[in-house]
């Protein structure tokens, strides 16, 4: 039942970080090139180099996961820490936290208790 779960959890994070890469990218090159850095705005390539360079470390994640590297699913786990704590700081009115990261969040806490029971 755990090895189940436990490999359900990891694909399941998967695409959870392989879309973490594609998304940003089509939004930022179809609508407008925006992001936020921990409370900055940032515009054009700023904002593109901070999409691409999370986009990239979630995809290292990801192949880290797939490869069952020892601790990926603490490092899936901190990424997504990451990403959910700058989210919230975005001053904006409506919606104060992600439901993507916060699904990342608890799936690769899920993640680490399943790994460290294994």
């Amino acid at each position: 039942m755990g090895s189940i779960a436990l490999k359900s959890t990891k694909y399941a994070l998967t695409l959870l970080l392989i879309l973490n890469f594609i998304l940003p990218l089509i939004i930022t090159l179809a609508v407008n090139q925006e992001a936020w850095f921990f409370g900055y705005k940032l515009g054009g390539i700023k904002a593109s180099s901070w999409l691409l360079t999370n986009g990239i470390i979630g995809l290292v994640l990801a192949y880290s996961l797939l490869k069952d590297i020892k601790y990926s699913f603490l490092a899936v786990f901190l990424f997504f820490l990451v990403n959910f704590v700058n989210v919230m700081m975005i001053p904006l009115q409506g919606l104060t936290f992600s439901p993507f990261y916060s699904l990342g969040l608890i799936l690769s806490l899920i993640g680490v208790v399943l790994k460290v029971r294994k």
